[in-house]
């Protein structure tokens, strides 16, 4: 009895052993998938994965700010015609977020070269109209731009010109280093 314990223990001890280097480069070959794939594949597999990743949580985020119904007045002849407008003139549109109305038949005219300022309570839509204005959902002229600059700016003396000149970080340092090198 005692002879078969002791030739068990043996078994089991050279069962445990440890495993060499050849059999754990097998063993990682056999549970690494991608192992077949060279150095640049595994790399660009890596960045393919990684913007998938962005991609689903972009989504996830729209998802909540798309909760949103957006309806506007089919164009006119007249306003199909002034495609090259350089005003925005957006007439009968409506706006709702989350079943609340915040916009109802509305008419928006916004002449190029005049400075406007968007007030109100929290909560009335402000935001919100800003958004789908840079997202086209609603129908702006193609040859405008429109450029959408979400921050916080705290109220001061600051003439909001230059609140918006200050957001533009890359435009400071293009300056910054005008300055350097003329110095």
């Amino acid at each position: 009895g005692e002879e078969d314990f002791t030739e068990e223990n043996e078994k089991s001890k050279q069962d445990s052993q440890p495993p060499s280097e050849e059999e754990e480069e097998e063993e990682k070959k056999e549970d690494d998938p991608y192992a077949h794939l060279s150095k640049k594949e595994k790399k660009k597999l890596k960045k393919q994965l990684e913007y998938e990743r962005q991609v689903a949580t972009l989504k996830a985020a729209n998802a909540a700010e798309n909760d949103f119904s957006v309806s506007q007045a089919e164009m006119t002849s007249r306003q199909a015609m002034l495609e090259n407008a350089s005003d925005i003139k957006l007439e009968k549109f409506s706006i709702s977020a989350h079943g609340k109305e915040l916009f109802v038949n509305a008419d928006l005219y916004i002449v190029a070269g005049r400075r406007y300022g968007l007030v109100g309570p929290n909560g009335k839509g402000k935001t919100t109209l800003l958004k789908h204005i840079a997202n086209r959902a609603l129908s702006i002229p193609p040859n405008i731009d429109v450029l959408l600059c979400e921050q916080e700016v705290i109220a001061d003396e600051t003439p909001a010109v230059q609140a918006v000149l200050k957001a533009d970080t890359k435009r400071l340092k293009l300056l910054e280093e005008e300055k350097h090198l003329q110095a």
